[in-house]
């Protein structure tokens, strides 16, 4: 569990964004959150994409009901502050 899936997870977890499995069952560069009743994976992702950022769309049944996040690569802490903002902006226009 890297430290930006952690701050990624944490953002998410705030905003009462849901992990599908248990924090501790995940790899260290792919996590998959529920959506939140109301919100679909096209608009979120459109939204990110917007502003430069993309997520990974679930598959099969759930395709509808969760987005993923990669933390591979290089990744500046700068730009996972600025995802993160992102999701808040986004999420918190939604309550």
């Amino acid at each position: 569990f890297n430290s930006r899936a952690r701050k990624i997870a944490e953002t998410l977890l705030e905003l009462e964004i849901k992990t599908l499995l248990p924090i501790d069952d995940y790899s260290s560069v792919l996590y998959s959150y529920l959506l939140p009743p109301g919100v679909s994976y096209g608009e979120l992702h459109g939204f990110l994409k917007t502003h430069g950022f993309v997520i990974y769309q679930g598959q099969g049944d759930l395709s509808e009901t969760i987005f993923r996040i990669s933390t591979m690569g290089e990744i500046s802490n700068e730009k996972i502050k600025e995802l993160c903002n992102l999701f808040k902006e986004f999420f918190r226009s939604r309550k």
